[in-house]
């Protein structure tokens, strides 16, 4: 018997970049929000571009686990499934279908400055953040190339100096759903402090398999990840490292070419593909 196809995805990432200050949350509270969107420190009502920012504690609140959530509360972005970490993002229209090894995205994704460059890294989890900023628009001017669409950018929480800190929750639901998210935060010294962040979890399958309908449901999604950061502040030099190592496991996508139809039929006038 034939199983269904299955996708497994190790990444490690690491780098050391300058991080930004956030503040507030919504200015319906009366708040300002600060960006880094045209690479320097400002209040988002001063932005002259297209962007919607949310801050760490918001994602956490409306649990959004995922880079592709962002989609839920940015206009103009669609691509949002859960059905495989090579998804397709559109911005204004603008999208990359390319999954090859040598496919340039059309929305640039940087995670704390640093630039991802292939759907497979770019599809990561959202856990123990500090904001996150999408533009919508060209950003090549100020974010290089691959950034047609527009551009994403996250940013992980920093550790601070305000003394030893953390947080632990679970989310527990149905189809034997069970995710945890965990943070600590310790400073070692007034200039030196160091930060701790895991989440993973598992959750059966809801989506039946009608070409294999003994199979086990897919979109079963399970993944762990962890992060080290570590901060050194002194005066007007500072440093941020952080490391970062996930694996995601869940189901390939749900559609297969159904061989008929117009759309079939010009593609195989094109490919002179059976």
């Amino acid at each position: 018997m034939m199983k269904r196809l299955s996708l497994h995805k190790r990444v490690l990432l690491t780098g050391c970049s300058a991080a930004a200050i956030f503040a507030g949350t919504a200015l319906a509270q009366g708040d300002e929000i600060i960006v880094t969107a045209q690479k320097r420190d400002e209040s988002i009502q001063d932005v002259p571009l297209a962007i919607t920012a949310l801050s760490g504690d918001f994602t956490r609140e409306v649990n959004l686990d995922d880079v592709k959530d962002l989609v839920k509360f940015t206009p103009g972005v669609t691509g949002n499934s859960a059905d495989s970490f090579i998804d397709t993002l559109s911005m204004r229209g603008i999208l990359t279908n390319d999954f090859g090894a040598g496919g340039d995205p059309s929305i640039g994704l940087f995670k704390n400055g640093l630039y991802q460059g292939r759907n497979g890294a770019v599809v990561t989890s959202l856990y123990d953040m500090e904001r996150a900023e999408v533009l919508r628009g060209p950003q090549g001017f100020l974010f290089g190339r691959n950034a047609i669409g527009g551009a994403i950018s996250v940013h992980t929480a920093r550790p601070n100096f305000d003394g030893v800190s953390g947080y632990v929750e679970a989310d527990v639901a149905e189809r034997d759903r069970l995710f945890g998210e965990a943070a600590l935060n310790v400073p070692l010294s007034d200039v030196f402090a160091v930060r701790f962040a895991l989440y993973g979890g598992h959750e059966d399958g809801y989506v039946d398999n009608a070409y294999f309908p003994n199979n086990d449901p897919l979109i079963e999604p399970e993944k762990y990840a962890g992060r080290f950061s570590a901060l050194y502040s002194d005066g007007p030099f500072e440093a941020f490292f952080t490391a970062e190592y996930e694996d995601r496991k869940q189901s390939g996508s749900v559609y297969r070419a159904t061989e008929g139809g117009p759309g079939w039929d010009n593609l195989v006038d094109i490919f002179g593909v059976s």
